[in-house]
């Protein structure tokens, strides 16, 4: 639940900044297996011409979408 919160409070900025990445960080932390995490958390990078870093979060999210599907 808390990692949910994380996550809402993020996109409620959705303005790029190292404080929105620190909320997706944040749930992250507390559930590894949010894919919307990772996800959220790489378009932030994106955002921030860290292409590499939003890449992995990509990577990470789509392999917990595929855990979910199994």
């Amino acid at each position: 639940r808390k990692a949910a919160e994380s996550v809402a409070e993020g996109v409620a900025l959705a303005d790029g900044s190292v404080e929105e990445a620190a909320h997706y960080e944040r749930a992250i932390s507390l559930c590894s297996a949010m894919a919307n995490a990772y996800y959220n958390l790489g378009l932030n990078l994106l955002r921030r011409s860290k292409f590499d870093q939003a890449v992995v979060q990509f990577q990470k999210a789509i392999g917990q979408k595929k855990e979910e599907l199994y």
